[in-house]
């Protein structure tokens, strides 16, 4: 199954480019990061967050804030969503500008307006020159203002962490020498460990990036997953295309992180559909460091993930379908099933079909969908006790390339060649349970709440 992505009708969504590990992310591609255990965070409170602010009054703090930004004097702004108010601070005399824009507040909406101590270019001014500081790349971990400091954090073992004092002098004469005078404040923060779908660490849940060779091919996880027979073997479901090229002996990485051997994945019966084998584009990978019911949501540095509460069988037509492969970066949802029972060749030549599985398109077009994405989730999203959740709906498996599709700008990263469309496939788990012994894990981490 060489060269599988070709201009024809359909194709498989491995990214299979020698240049993709140098086009990720840099921050999670050394072993520091993945030993250090960036794990996912679980998104439980979405379905209980009322909405505070009325649009008018969201409307109105962000014009507050592009009509001040560039204003000599202006500080910051606060919402405090308790009493609902804003409080805008500004240094000096407050401009005419300032008190129209506070009588042009909304009815129920209270501004007030104090002094700032310091403006916002000054803070930006102090903050850029603490980045630039000398003594600041020894052991900065992360860096902010406040409305009175530059705010530096360092590693708490540092030689900076336990001297703060002479650190804090040392970067203070540093910023005076290009002419800011903020004071800066040191604090004790870890490095910095972002969980993400390319940094992950700890069990494994969907979502996440895993390399299928040694060459650059990558594709996506999909589910947590456990055996019927061997109820002790955990793992991750994924698609078969993503691992039919390798050895059962092969170990797939995410990045320098193991993440386990091929365990399952169909071996088809005899030829049928006028000659060909049908596939369940699925396959299970066991991961010894076991797995959680639970996915990736957010972009390629973003830890929120969502609950897997339960399993579609096969979503009917109409339904509509969130996705969350590593290379969209961020889960996009909006496809609808289009067809239900849907087979398809991946590459020509090939004597089998992929299927059946159900197929969807992108209510507004968008090509949400592409190479890099196989094997990642595609779920349904429920209200659950006042929460919302995931309902395990299939694994993405290809995408159409053809004139039904609509092959516009990928979403997410861009390695190049990339394909992407608005036309996808995913494997359902009526035919992957039927294929392999294999059922989807289900959030078991706590109540969610």
């Amino acid at each position: 199954m060489k060269n599988r992505i070709r201009p024809a009708a359909v194709g498989v969504l491995t990214a299979s480019f020698l240049v993709v590990a140098s086009t990720l992310p840099s921050a999670a591609t050394s072993n520091e990061r993945d030993d250090a255990g960036g794990e996912l965070t679980l998104t439980t409170r979405l379905g209980e967050v009322a909405p505070v602010w009325d649009l008018e009054e969201i409307e109105y703090i962000n014009s507050v804030q592009t009509k001040l930004r560039d204003v000599d004097g202006f500080g910051t702004i606060r919402v405090d969503e308790a009493d609902r108010s804003v409080t805008v601070t500004f240094k000096g005399e407050a401009p005419a500008e300032l008190t129209g824009l506070v009588d042009a507040a909304p009815t129920d909406l209270r501004v007030d307006v104090e002094a700032a101590r310091y403006s916002a270019r000054e803070l930006q001014d102090a903050l850029e020159a603490v980045i630039a500081a000398p003594s600041a790349q020894e052991s900065l971990t992360g860096v902010y203002t406040t409305d009175e400091a530059v705010v530096v954090e360092v590693d708490p073992g540092s030689a900076a962490s336990k001297s703060a004092r002479t650190f804090e002098s040392r970067l203070e004469s540093e910023i005076a020498a290009v002419g800011a005078s903020v004071p800066v404040e040191i604090v004790p923060s870890p490095q910095k460990v972002p969980a993400s779908r390319f940094g992950h660490g700890g069990p494994w849940v969907g979502g996440a990036l895993y390399q299928t060779n040694d060459s650059g091919g990558a594709c996506s996880t999909g589910f947590a997953g456990t055996s019927t027979v061997n109820s002790s073997l955990q793992g991750i479901i994924t698609a078969h295309h993503c691992t039919v090229d390798q050895p059962a002996s092969y170990t797939y990485k995410h990045f320098t992180r193991d993440l386990g051997k091929r365990i399952y994945h169909h071996t088809p019966g005899p030829p049928q559909h006028q000659g060909f084998n049908t596939i369940a584009d699925a396959s299970f990978i066991e991961t010894p460091d076991g797995s959680v019911g639970a996915v990736y949501i957010g972009g390629v540095s973003d830890p929120d993930g969502l609950a897997i509460m339960g399993t579609y069988a096969s979503p009917p037509q109409g339904q509509s379908i969130c996705y969350s492969g590593a290379f969209s970066a961020g889960v996009t949802c909006g496809h609808n099933v289009v067809h239900t029972n849907y087979f398809w060749r991946p590459y020509s030549g090939a004597n089998f079909l992929y299927g059946p599985q159900f197929r969807t398109r992108h209510i507004t077009g968008n090509a949400t969908i592409g190479q890099g994405d196989s094997g990642g989730p595609a779920f349904v999203a429920v209200n659950y006790d006042g929460h919302i959740v995931g309902v395990a709906a299939g694994i993405i498996s290809g995408i159409d390339q053809g004139d039904d599709a609509t092959n516009l700008a990928c979403v997410g990263l861009l390695p190049p060649g990339r394909l992407c469309s608005d036309v996808a496939m995913a494997q359902s788990f009526y035919t992957a349970y039927s294929a392999m012994p294999i059922q989807v894990k289900t959030w078991t981490g706590g109540s969610v709440r």
